[in-house]
């Protein structure tokens, strides 16, 4: 009798979702920055499912051009905190030219 209570409760447990299984994953933005000296730079955010926006960056290493750059690169970062996102990682592409930040909303 024994064996086969033992035997139902394992049956019963395979049956069983596993936790990780049952989590939705997670959402990832991907934001890449390439600034220029001169000239107009570009911010790009790739979205889940495909989707992306860009943004024009006032090149330049004036006063105004470099906080009208801040304060774009600012609005995007504090949308996406709004919209429960979190910075995870960053990191520059070759030479310091562009970077990458990388926003993860866990479900």
């Amino acid at each position: 009798m024994k064996k086969l209570v033992f035997l139902g409760v394992f049956l019963l447990a395979l049956r069983a979702s596993p936790v990780m299984a049952q989590t939705a994953g997670t959402d990832v933005v991907v934001v890449r920055i390439v600034d220029t000296v001169s000239g107009t730079g570009k911010l790009i955010i790739a979205r889940p499912g495909d989707k992306t926006e860009e943004m024009k960056l006032n090149g330049g290493t004036n006063s105004s051009s470099m906080q009208e750059a801040a304060l774009t690169i600012q609005h995007v970062t504090t949308g996406l905190y709004q919209e429960g996102y979190v910075l995870k990682s960053t990191f520059s592409g070759s030479g310091g030219f562009g970077a990458t930040l990388i926003f993860v909303k866990e479900k």
